[in-house]
């Protein structure tokens, strides 16, 4: 009786680890992959970012301001 009792635990602990730890753990190294992957090149555009930054900038035009009505029906 103990040896069936200790092979239904097993396959249950099996099943668990299997089912729910391991992809888990697998999304988790792929969140965390990602994540870097992220980090570097948001840290590649900065760089780029900082370098065009010594460059004086034109205000962009916006145009003129044109007042409007609301017309109802």
């Amino acid at each position: 009786m103990g040896y069936i009792l200790l092979a239904i635990f097993l396959y249950f602990v099996y099943r668990f680890t299997v089912g729910f730890v391991l992809p888990v753990m697998r999304t988790t190294a792929e969140v965390k992959r990602k994540v870097r992957e992220m980090q570097s090149q948001q840290s590649g555009h900065s760089a780029t970012d900082n370098s065009n930054q010594n460059i004086p900038h034109k205000p962009a035009d916006k145009g003129e301001y044109i007042e409007f009505e609301e017309v109802k029906d």
